[in-house]
Order: structure tokens, then C-alpha cells, then sequence
């Protein structure tokens, strides 16, 4: 038996993932929430606080994944905060396109209009997600971008 769960006209299974997630937020309750969400959904989570250290697990990881890919699992899936400060999520993913250029990059904004999201493909960012965002558009976002081990009974 699949549940199905309804995301403006559409139909998402709830599927469970074996992957890695870097989040990356500043805010302490945001990021709880999505790495609950994340964790339900059956992913690993690596967390970042700003944009500088995002930037740099991204790097090491890449050259650890150079060295010996049997060894290290690269990201399947990078969320970013748009507004964070220093380096903000647009920045953030540029740096990372320079080291990754095939991740998928979602933005985590409360700025999704359609004007924005052609800019945030500018900066490599495939998608966002609208905060606060519901759990079923996470979920359909992973679905895009991940390819699910099985799905929820």
C-alpha cells in the first residue's frame, strides 16, 4: 500500500532516501526543522552555519572524493538560506558551482517569485523552497532531485 500525499494538484509518494544533505542556515530553528524533515525522509545530514564554512565542506569533500570515491559519498542534495549574513546563499552557490557543478542546489527563501528564481538559476541554484515551507513541497522537491531506495507503507 503507497499513501499519497496531494501538492497542488499533484501526486507525491512518500518515498524514504539513503542520501546525504548539506543544509546550510544561520538560524537555529530553521534548521531544525529541515533536518527533522530530512531525517524522517531517511537522509544524512551535514549542517553549516554560514556561508564560508558551506563553501568549504563542499571543497573537502570534493578533494577527500578525489582521493578515494570508494571512501567518501558525495552530496546528493545541498539546501542554502538565501538571506544569511556575509556570504549569502546566491554567493554561497556560486562558489559551490565552482567545485560541483552537477549537486543539486535548492534555495530556502521567502522570495520565490518567478523574477528571483531566474536569478537564483544564475547563480546555479536549480529550485527553491518557500519559507516557511510545507512538508509536502520539501518532499516533492526531494523527489525531483533524489532517487528514492523505497517507498513509505
Amino acid at each position: 500500500m503507497r499513501v499519497l500525499h496531494s501538492v497542488d494538484s499533484e501526486t507525491v509518494e512518500r518515498p524514504v532516501y539513503d542520501g546525504l544533505a548539506l543544509v546550510c542556515d544561520n538560524n537555529p530553528m530553521n534548521l531544525s526543522i529541515i533536518c527533522e524533515h530530512l531525517r524522517k525522509a531517511g537522509l544524512n545530514i551535514i549542517i553549516a552555519v554560514n556561508g564560508d564554512d558551506c563553501v568549504q565542506i563542499v571543497r573537502e569533500r570534493a578533494h577527500r572524493f578525489l582521493i578515494n570515491k570508494d571512501a567518501i559519498k558525495q552530496f546528493d542534495l545541498i539546501l542554502i538560506d538565501v538571506q544569511m549574513p556575509d556570504i549569502n546563499g546566491l554567493e554561497t552557490s556560486r562558489k559551490i558551482r565552482s567545485i560541483d557543478r552537477d549537486v543539486p542546489i535548492i534555495a530556502l527563501t521567502e522570495d520565490i517569485f518567478l523574477e528571483n528564481r531566474m536569478t537564483y538559476r544564475e547563480y546555479g541554484i536549480m529550485d527553491c523552497l518557500g519559507k516557511p515551507f510545507r512538508k509536502m513541497d520539501l518532499l516533492y522537491c526531494l523527489k525531483k532531485y533524489i532517487k528514492p531506495v523505497k517507498q513509505a507503507i
